[in-house]
């Protein structure tokens, strides 16, 4: 399923696509598929299955993201809560639904989130590039 230019953006910004992440390449129109930036950790609830390419990032057993803010991501969610707590360099993690997207950190690290994922998410396993065997 491919997501239309005029969907809310599945980030979770409750905006239109084309307003949001569709010039971004956090999410490429085949819906099967996700692009990260180097900062950007997706948290599965299941292993990766044999069948699987390692060079694709599959949404099934997809539970959370954990992610590194840079200076954009952090003005846009200053901009959509209204506030200048969030600075470049936080650690947070984000799961749910576009509609219902629940936000948990800052943490001091990475580490410290993936530890928070695992406990709270049921996490097993972060991908962020493609892996290779």
């Amino acid at each position: 399923m491919k997501i239309g230019r005029n969907d809310k953006c599945p980030c979770g910004s409750n905006k239109k696509y084309k307003h949001c992440c569709a010039n971004k390449k956090i999410v490429q129109e085949d819906s099967n598929l996700l692009s990260l930036s180097d900062q950007q950790f997706l948290g599965y609830s299941r292993e990766r299955l044999p069948s699987e390419s390692p060079f694709d990032l599959a949404t099934d057993g997809l539970c959370c993201l954990v992610m590194t803010l840079d200076n954009l991501k952090a003005s846009t969610l200053n901009e959509m809560h209204n506030t200048d707590t969030f600075i470049s360099g936080m650690v947070i993690v984000t799961s749910g639904e576009c509609s219902d997207v629940q936000m948990a950190g800052p943490f001091d690290s990475l580490d410290e989130a993936f530890e928070y994922a695992r406990i709270e998410h049921g996490v097993i396993r972060f991908q962020s590039q493609p892996e290779f065997i």
